[in-house]
């Protein structure tokens, strides 16, 4: 009787494994193996044979299963082996696999302590013995089991001969049906929060989705970027070579919603944004765009639950491929096809012979062609070429004023053309008389022959004595060839004046103009504030006046331009303590000037100054703004931010030098210092310092 039972059992449990084998076959990435806590289970697999793909799935197998380390010795891998690539380089180590780890759609920065690198023991050889983590506080065994209930009812929802459209689709579906939005609960811009409690916001749909499709085998691309509602997120799914959109969170909508919806999902790029609410703003990252072909038999368009397998079995997928007008048919015997705009081969059968898509099998139109090194005959209708070959010059030259070549005996074309060379030329013996033209370049002058390109006469060009000028320049033309300028300049003003009228006049090409404007300057004043003195000048004119105002300090014997072609008889002044002269100079339009100069004594020091009053900040949905406050006199201040992760023991420089005292900022979730430095003209500077905890990745 125990025998029996024993049949029984061990029948039972062949019988379950056998069932488990066609449920979860071996290359599945729904590999199943021993249960180590009740509800937890493996869920990971390689995806290929390398050593790298079977350390990836005994890791994330592990953190799953909240192992406190992780045995790898029979996978023999050395450190150097465990890469991680990223556009800034390649990076290996225990670095690279916790950046593994956070790549993976479902741990994100949850699952380990953020900014912790693993930590390995090691075997005599050198390779790597066990792995260990430092779990997030949050990843605990209870949230594990509920992300695996969750993940097993959506995957349970996968066949094993389901079609890569049919898993596409009942995962969305599942996730549309299950998870409602809401931003109430812990995690819900993660997958991990999603499948937990079942309520996300859009990150946590997409990356959701993200995981699911990847445990699938479906390759699919997180997007993040602007809508008409604000920053958002959503899903590129690749299915039979084309990128289509997919946005879970906008087919579940707001609030209670019982049905699943499918206005957005599996749709090219002008469906996608059809009533303009997805915007352009994604094509603007590194997303894959122009995803013009779309599907043509929406079958699941007004399924209200999630689509059953007879449906999906009836209604086989069928894309409408868009071509660009240059794709041709390529033919076989059988089949013709061609390249659709997404990259993919289109295959169909021949519809008869001749075919009327692809013309295969008709009476063919032939046509002669050439390029510049072969012939052939080319078919008008189907483009099929024949007689190919390389032109065959004859041995004759044909040659008129200009050029000469030679002609292919087959096709007539003109090969190997060229200017004569020579008079006679060299080549084919061409001889005409010379057509002398005057040529020249920026220093020499020649005559030159239109035919054959022979030149006499080349020498430099030799100025003449005369000046040419106008309001604002001078030059001296060439003695031979006139139209070439020389010694081209800018006038070299100095100014005269008698009793009736001030002239200005050019001390290189003699140019005199008249000056017709005039000021005078009547004096200095001044003011002398606590913080800065104002220095001005009275004045007389007729005309709209400009000033510059500079000073001479007596003690470091230095000029200092205080102001510069102004409109203002003012001028602000922050001088040290010392002795000066200080110096005004008017100019009209016209160009007349005139200055004076007086004495000035400063008894204390008016140097700018700033300083830093404390931060100020604005958390925001998608950044942190950081500000500084301050006093100064100056009006040119410049800041520069910084910030330094202490979990990375990084700088970052945010800016460098603007004149905004606030800031953009968009870290990762942290621990980090904040710098801000401010500079003066005169390369005074100060700085202050703050500690800032950023709670999740911006």
């Amino acid at each position: 009787m125990i025998m029996k039972r024993k049949k029984k059992l061990l029948v039972f449990i062949v019988l379950f494994v056998l069932g488990l084998s066609l449920v979860f076959p071996s290359n599945d990435v729904f590999a199943l193996s021993n249960e180590s806590t009740p509800g937890i289970y493996d869920i990971f697999a390689e995806k290929d044979n390398s050593k790298l793909e079977k350390l990836k799935a005994r890791v994330f197998n592990g953190i799953l299963h909240h192992y406190t380390e992780i045995e790898v010795d029979d996978i023999d891998i050395c450190e150097e082996e465990i890469v991680w690539t990223t556009a800034l380089g390649k990076y290996t180590g225990a670095f690279a696999l916790r950046h593994l780890v956070q790549d993976n759609s479902l741990f994100s920065t949850i699952a380990t302590e953020y900014g912790k690198d693993p930590v390995f023991t090691y075997k005599e050889n050198g390779n790597i013995k066990t792995v260990k983590f430092s779990y997030a506080d949050g990843w605990t065994i209870e949230l594990i089991q509920k992300i695996i209930s969750s993940y097993t009812e959506a995957r349970d929802l996968i066949q094993p001969n389901d079609s890569d459209f049919a898993k596409i689709l009942k995962l969305h579906d599942w996730i549309v049906k299950n998870v409602s939005y809401g931003t109430s609960t812990t995690y819900c811009d993660f997958a991990v929060g999603t499948l937990v409690n079942r309520k996300a916001i859009c990150a946590g749909y997409a990356q959701c989705y993200q995981f699911l499709l990847e445990q699938s085998g479906i390759e699919n691309i997180y997007v993040a970027a602007n809508t008409t509602n604000g920053a958002h997120a959503w899903n590129l799914v690749k299915y039979n070579g084309h990128w289509f959109h997919v946005d879970c969170t906008w087919d579940r909508g707001v609030g209670p919603n019982p049905n699943v919806h499918h206005d957005y999902f599996m749709l090219n790029d002008e469906e996608f944004n059809a009533n303009g609410a997805h915007t352009e703003d994604w094509k603007n990252y590194k997303y894959p765009s122009n995803n013009k072909c779309s599907i043509e038999n929406k079958f699941y368009k007004d399924n209200t639950d999630i689509a059953n397998d007879s449906q999906i079995f009836e209604n086989p997928i069928r894309i409408k491929h868009e071509f660009d007008a240059s794709a041709i048919y390529n033919t076989s015997t059988t089949e013709h096809w061609r390249t659709c705009i997404a990259g993919t081969e289109i295959h169909e059968k021949h519809d008869g012979i001749p075919c009327s898509i692809c013309q295969y099998g008709h009476d063919h139109q032939w046509t002669n062609q050439y390029d510049n090194t072969k012939h052939w005959q080319e078919c008008s209708i189907c483009h099929l070429k024949q007689n190919e070959g390389n032109h065959q010059a004859n041995t004759i030259w044909s040659k008129d004023g200009n050029y000469h070549w030679k002609i292919c005996t087959t096709c007539g074309y003109e090969t190997a053309k060229t200017k004569h060379q020579g008079n006679p030329c060299n080549e084919c013996n061409y001889e005409s008389s010379h057509q002398w033209t005057n040529q020249h370049d920026s220093t020499k002058h020649w005559q030159e022959c239109t035919i054959c390109h022979q030149r006499q006469n080349e020498e430099n060009h030799q100025a003449d004595t005369t000046w040419y000028n106008d309001g604002n320049h001078h030059w001296q033309v060439c003695t031979k060839c006139s139209d070439i300028k020389m010694n081209v300049g800018n006038h070299s003003w100095e100014q005269y004046q008698n009793e009736t009228q001030h002239s200005k006049k050019c001390t290189v090409c003699g140019y005199e103009v008249a000056l017709t404007d005039n000021v005078s300057l009547k004096g200095f004043t001044w003011q002398v504030h606590d913080d800065r003195i104002l220095i001005g000048t009275a004045y007389d004119t007729n005309a709209d006046v400009r000033f510059t105002f500079k000073s001479y300090n007596l003690d470091t014997k230095k000029w200092t331009t205080l102001g510069e072609n102004k409109t203002s008889n003012w001028q602000t002044w922050l001088p040290e303590q010392g002795s000066y002269w200080i110096y005004v100079e008017a100019t009209t339009p016209d160009g007349y000037t005139t200055n004076q100069v007086m004495c000035f004594a400063v008894g204390k020091n008016y140097s700018p100054y700033v300083s830093l009053n404390g931060f100020t900040w604005q958390v925001l949905l998608d950044r942190i703004n950081i500000g500084t406050a301050y006093s100064t006199n100056s009006n040119d201040v410049r800041f520069t931010f910084k910030s330094y992760n202490l979990d990375t023991k990084k700088w970052t420089a945010l800016s460098n030098e603007k004149a905004s005292n606030w800031q953009t900022w968009y870290p990762k979730k942290g621990n980090y210092w904040i710098y801000v430095e401010s500079t003066l003209p005169n390369g005074y500077k100060t700085n202050q310092v703050m500690c800032f905890a950023v709670g999740r990745n911006y």
